[in-house]
């Protein structure tokens, strides 16, 4: 079996709802608020998805250009068949309304939580979207 590829775009911290949490919200798994750094969330999913998966995390930066991040999330939409196009223009918007998306082998399968590895691994190996929680904030 290929390796699946998983791609997962990040808003500012201060933009998304509930930022980098494990839980409450629309965040995943039961009602923690206490926040959770992204390396440690791959942490966690690595403990289910290792050996099957390679990630690449992409976040947006008042510090750099951010054209190659625009350009990826593009490619996802695309091939996820969205007609939306990103630019520079409407960038921070669209991620304080979607992020963070979680994308498999370029399809997008998460937006607006971070998925427990339960439900990712189960997506990963489904293709199925995970579902949008309903935002407590």
């Amino acid at each position: 079996m290929d390796k699946k590829y998983i791609q997962i775009f990040e808003g500012k911290e201060n933009e998304s709802s509930c930022g980098s949490t494990s839980g409450g919200c629309s965040c995943g798994g039961g009602t923690s608020t206490t926040a959770v750094t992204i390396d440690e969330l791959l942490k966690k999913y690595l403990t289910v998805l290792d050996g099957i998966t390679n990630f690449n995390v992409y976040k947006i930066s008042d510090q750099q250009d951010n054209d190659e991040f625009i350009n990826k999330l593009n490619e996802v939409l695309h091939k996820s068949g969205e007609k939306l196009i990103i630019d520079k223009t409407n960038l921070e918007f669209v991620l304080s309304q979607s992020a963070p998306i979680f994308a498999v082998d370029g399809k997008i399968i998460s937006i607006k939580n971070y998925p427990d590895e339960k439900q990712l691994y189960d997506a990963v190996m489904t293709g199925k979207k995970i579902p949008v929680k309903k935002s407590c904030c």
